[in-house]
């Protein structure tokens, strides 16, 4: 099999990471999240604290987007970017050479519009119902409901935000080969997506 790559664009509370790392684990090859972070530190000279606040948050209100076909190609601007764009663009060129050099899986990023274009990538989206992602982020980050559910719609609004202002595109279920609803299960969801994997396509 040629080298391959899953993105996986997800909601907040959706078990997406999860769903990454244990992929990655029955592939046996690497899940890309934090390690993003710590992969653009050394490449920026940024602490790993200082991108992790601001890694897939608000954006230059200045900065270009960048639409899938200007990735690499700034256009205009004489302007300073801010640090949340030069880490997208640090990340992005990340993105890249992780696709060219190796299999693995993405998690966020604008993965799935970072890579548009290159051979054997497939995109996932996450998903789940809200009260399923509640309680999730009630165990997970120690929260009451109340607490939880405004942790979800601040996070989601701002990865909304991150997606549409860097891609030109709105963020959600479209433009991914698969959307799928963790309630499916973290093994059958896996499975799934190895079997796709296995098709004519990536192979």
């Amino acid at each position: 099999m040629q080298n391959f790559v899953v993105t996986i664009g997800r909601q907040y509370g959706s078990g997406g990471k999860e769903i990454g790392k244990a992929l990655a684990d029955r592939l046996g090859i690497k899940c890309y999240d934090k390690t993003l972070i710590e992969l653009a530190a050394q490449k920026s000279g940024f602490s790993p604290d200082t991108i992790e606040k601001i890694d897939e948050k608000s954006a230059n209100p200045l900065f270009v987007p960048i639409a899938p076909n200007y990735y690499g190609n700034i256009v205009g601007g004489n302007f300073e970017f801010s640090m949340s764009d030069k880490l997208f663009l640090i990340e992005s060129e990340i993105i890249k050479n992780i696709a060219i050099n190796e299999s693995a899986v993405i998690v966020g990023r604008c993965g799935n519009e970072v890579l548009k274009g290159m051979p054997h990538v497939l995109n996932v989206f996450i998903y789940a119902p809200i009260e399923d992602r509640v309680k999730r982020i009630m165990a997970r980050q120690n929260l009451d409901e109340k607490k939880a559910l405004s942790m979800i719609n601040k996070v989601d609004k701002k990865r909304e935000q991150y997606f549409n202002f860097y891609t030109g595109k709105k963020w959600g279920v479209n433009d991914y080969h698969l959307s799928v609803s963790s309630t499916l299960g973290i093994n059958p969801i896996v499975e799934m997506i190895v079997t796709l994997l296995s098709s004519e396509k990536f192979t």
